[in-house]
């Protein structure tokens, strides 16, 4: 029997994650923007910030480090 997507995901999340590590700006970038439409379509266009807070729970050290560092050239260039 087929694997089911969501225990796919769930079971394959962080292994294709780390997969983006090589790719290019571009497709590092289509991921992330992917990723941040979804979680918006997920919340039903309401607001996303307490999904986003239970993500940052879940977060690792280093992944903080990598989003705050994304945070702050957003800041900057905008």
């Amino acid at each position: 029997m087929a694997e089911h997507i969501l225990s796919a995901n769930e079971k394959f999340a962080e292994a294709v994650g780390y997969d983006y590590g090589p790719a290019s700006s571009t497709v590092q970038a289509a991921m992330l923007n992917g990723f941040a439409r979804s979680l918006r379509v997920a919340c039903g266009g309401r607001s996303y910030e307490t999904q986003v807070a239970y993500v940052v729970d879940e977060m690792t050290p280093e992944t903080r480090a990598v989003f705050l560092c994304v945070a702050g050239m957003i800041g900057v260039s905008e």
